[in-house]
């Protein structure tokens, strides 16, 4: 179902995981088997002692490490607004001004004219080599590309 200021939906990419996000899931891993391990041999006197622990890495992995995806709509595009962030949402093609691929890097340049809506923030995105080549039409026909100096 299309929404009324996004549009219909056109594509959803998810970018790639960066270093710290791989660290990131491994502390999750290894808290979930650490919490699991203390509650099998600590048998029934404390069995939920660290279910809060679990929880908070469940939490933090899920708002902060793992990558969310960038959805393309007819009218714009949602994503994150800041890598370090769980703040993400929607803006129209007008707010912003151009992109450019550096290899699978994606870079959104937000717009500073306050008529169009700004200052909005852009993004650099890691995406998938075969992301990429689905991206690039909808970006053109939006968008302006910024040429790459060399």
């Amino acid at each position: 179902m299309a929404s009324r200021r996004r549009g219909a939906l056109l594509l959803v990419v998810w970018p790639r995981l960066a270093a710290w996000q791989v660290a990131a899931l491994v502390a999750f891993v290894a808290t979930i088997v650490l919490v699991l391990g203390n509650v099998l041999t600590s048998g029934h006197a404390r069995p939920f002692s660290y279910w809060g622990e679990l929880l908070f890495w469940i939490g933090y992995f899920l708002l902060f490490a793992f990558p969310r995806p960038l959805r393309f709509y007819e009218n714009g595009v949602w994503y994150t607004q800041a890598p370090d962030s769980a703040r993400a949402g929607f803006v129209v093609w007008d707010q912003i001004d151009r992109y450019r691929f550096e290899g699978d890097i994606l870079i959104l340049t937000g717009t500073n004219s306050t008529l169009k809506g700004g200052p909005v923030r852009g993004g650099v995105f890691h995406l998938r080599p075969d992301a990429c080549i689905r991206v690039e039409p909808i970006l053109a026909q939006h968008l302006a590309a910024k040429a790459n100096p060399g």
